[in-house]
């Protein structure tokens, strides 16, 4: 039962990785470049936030002070790694001649959230997931009917989804400067990050109630980004036939 629940688990988070890495990241060795720079400024944003909460102990505890602080810093580092990228597109296109890049936007967009999802996965989950092979099972008090396991696994899953989908929205939002489209990934991804905590705060109902909000609110990010892949200009002047993979 142990292996099934592994393999189950693992599946449940990593299957939106492993489609996107085969159709979009793997057909082009820029993608595949931009994805590990992204799983890097990632890592550095957690790498500061958890200087933060060392230097502070009185504060390790106070979950509505940690969360905020570690999101406005994966935040600023999403906006930093746009900016790096930007400015490297620039010098490449100025150094080839030529008038655009020849990377899709909504490709680099896409590979960009690849990355910090698979660096979340890996720092977040896979030490969980792992103890899973152990005998048994484990439950918290917070939701008895449902395996820790599983529970780390749909927040995964939640987490990965809409990391891809604040990519693409923040992409489009730093290009055009607007500061609607920084504020919804800002706002949604601190109320994401805030319905863990459901967990730690709450009583037995706690665990259902935060899985719920957490999936009613990855329906309102990904409903926003089609929203805003259906207005955007970056990336609805590119051929669909960009997108598929070239034989």
């Amino acid at each position: 039962m142990t292996y099934t629940l592994f393999a189950g688990c693992l599946l449940l988070v990593t299957a939106p990785l492993l489609v996107l890495f085969f159709l979009v990241v793997i057909r082009k060795a820029q993608l595949i470049v931009i994805a590990i720079g992204s799983a890097f400024f990632w890592l550095l944003s957690i790498q500061v936030s958890a200087i933060f909460w060392f230097i502070i102990p009185p504060l390790r505890n106070q979950f509505f002070f940690i969360v905020p602080c570690t999101v406005l810093i994966q935040e600023f580092f999403r906006w930093l790694y746009y900016a790096l990228y930007t400015k490297t597109e620039s010098s490449f296109t100025k150094s080839t001649g030529m008038n655009v890049s020849p990377l899709n936007p909504l490709e680099c967009a896409v590979a960009t959230g690849f990355g910090s999802a698979t660096a979340y996965i890996a720092v977040m989950y896979v030490s969980v997931l792992w103890e899973s092979l152990g005998p048994g099972t484990l439950f918290s008090a917070a939701c008895p009917s449902l395996s820790v396991f599983i529970v780390s696994s749909l927040y995964g899953l939640c987490f990965v989804l809409q990391h891809l989908c604040f990519a693409i929205i923040s992409f489009e939002g730093f290009r055009k400067i607007s500061y609607p489209m920084t504020a919804f990934v800002v706002v949604t991804h601190l109320l994401a990050s805030l319905f863990t905590v459901i967990g730690q705060v709450g009583g037995t109902s706690a665990c259902s109630t935060g899985i719920s909000l957490e999936f009613g609110l990855l329906l309102i990010i990904i409903a926003g980004t089609c929203y805003v892949l259906s207005k955007a200009t970056t990336y609805s002047a590119l051929p669909i036939n960009q997108l598929r993979r070239e034989e």
